[in-house]
């Protein structure tokens, strides 16, 4: 069951990568930059989602521990953990494009 999870995300990153090279032109040159912007793109789409999760797991936590003070605390800090988190992947998706630019051209 694992290992067959583990091909199907391979297969599927693969796909998303390896599409995206497809539609565009077919200059060597910009097929590499495409990939490296897409795994990127995957990269940032998968780690937002991740933040909201732990958003989530860390509400879960708080609410369900009301009676233990350490188990809230760990749910804060869960959910500050998940902001600074987001803040940061925040800053990097408003960064990327301005950095893809200026290393690679317009891809």
């Amino acid at each position: 069951m694992r290992k067959e999870m583990r091909n199907l995300v391979l297969s599927i990153f693969l796909i998303l990568t390896l599409s995206s090279a497809a539609y565009a032109t077919v200059d060597f040159k910009t097929v590499p930059c495409r990939i490296i912007l897409d795994v990127l793109t995957l990269m940032t789409r998968a780690s937002a989602s991740l933040v909201v999760l732990m958003m989530i797991w860390g509400a879960i936590k708080y609410i369900y521990s009301a009676d233990d003070p350490g188990g809230r605390k760990q749910g804060k800090n869960t959910i500050i953990h998940a902001i600074v988190a987001g803040i940061i992947i925040g800053m990097w998706a408003a960064v990327q494009p301005l950095l893809a630019v200026a290393w690679w051209g317009t891809c």
